[in-house]
């Protein structure tokens, strides 16, 4: 091909190239147009719930942009009280910042960098129960960036958490019917595993005892009792909630777990709860061990309770989400 005929055909493909390239810029222009057209009142919409989840509570935050454009940059912040302690949350790409606020406040900030149109965002956040005795209320609030650039907000009214007391009588169960009791229709079920950190060989029989103690200090009649295996049944009806609770206490894999089977969830949180801080201020109190030394073993990622107690340093693999971890 002669030079200025080669010369030619690049200078054709460069305004050809130039041509695809305008009309894709052309394209983009017009879609963002389109974007800031988009009507996103009253479509941006913000949701929560506080929920018994097994021996949690489970706070649930719902981003929902029922508009065609997205919305960006946008920031939360939640505030809760001293009564609750957050133990994990999904999904945990989601980073958090932590701070005090004040004496008996806790707040925490996240930002999500958008939010596609037609979607939705859930958050959850998992707290566990320091104090039974005290009631507080969640804050939520947010902001973005829509469509047009300018910043919104959106808030939720405050969620109130406040904890009935409970009051049990003894009720007796025979052990045949212990299964059927636990198939019942709407019956739940929570669990409070927790492994006790000590350099020395572990008195399990002192761990059991100070359990099964504690359990009768709540007036629960013992079903059944197995020394030999380190567990034990107990019974009773709760007055407030007006309804039957199975505990079961038991020392498996060097873990101290209390279980409770009832209709009631709240009441599962709460009693599961109380029996947990309880237990360690009483074994605690023997010299054999301090409370920073008892921890919780649910999966930091999904929270399944974790198959044994492993030796400091060790890491665990979750038998639901197989995610490797140390507990001590």
């Amino acid at each position: 091909m002669p030079k200025n005929q080669k010369n030619d055909s690049q200078i054709q493909g460069l305004i050809v190239f130039k041509g695809k390239l305008a009309q894709i810029k052309t394209r983009e222009i017009i879609e963002e147009k389109k974007q800031q057209e988009v009507d996103q009142e009253n479509k941006i919409k913000l949701l929560s719930e506080l929920i018994p989840f097994g021996a949690l509570y489970r706070y649930s935050i719902l981003f929902v942009n029922e508009s065609l454009a997205p919305i960006t940059e946008i920031r939360a912040r939640v505030k809760f009280p001293e009564l609750l302690f957050l133990i994990r949350h999904y999904p945990l790409s989601i980073i958090f910042s932590t701070s005090k606020i004040g004496i008996d406040e806790t707040q925490i900030t996240f930002e999500i960098d958008s939010l596609d149109g037609n979607s939705k965002l859930q958050i959850s956040l998992y707290f566990t129960l320091a104090d039974i005795n005290v009631k507080g209320e969640i804050m939520l609030s947010t902001s973005f960036i829509n469509n047009k650039g300018f910043i919104r907000t959106l808030n939720v009214d405050p969620t109130i958490l406040k904890l009935q007391p409970f009051r049990f009588e003894q009720k007796n169960i025979p052990s045949e019917e212990i299964g059927a009791f636990l198939r019942l229709e709407d019956m739940k079920k929570a669990v409070k595993s927790m492994g006790v950190g000590i350099k020395k060989k572990p008195n399990l029989d002192l761990f059991f005892n100070h359990a099964t103690q504690l359990i009768k200090l709540h007036n629960f009649k013992l079903i059944t009792k197995d020394e030999k295996n380190r567990i034990a049944w107990f019974f009773a009806h709760e007055l407030e909630s007006n309804e039957d609770i199975l505990v079961i206490s038991q020392i498996v894999s060097n873990k101290v777990e209390f279980l409770a089977t009832s209709k009631d969830p709240s009441l599962l949180v709460s009693f599961l709860s109380n029996l947990s801080t309880d237990f360690k201020k009483s074994i605690s109190s023997t010299g054999v061990v301090a409370i920073d030394q008892i921890f919780n073993l649910e999966c930091k990622f999904c929270g399944n309770i974790l198959p044994s107690f492993p030796k400091k340093g060790d890491s665990i693999e979750c038998l639901k989400c197989n995610n490797e971890q140390v507990v001590w």
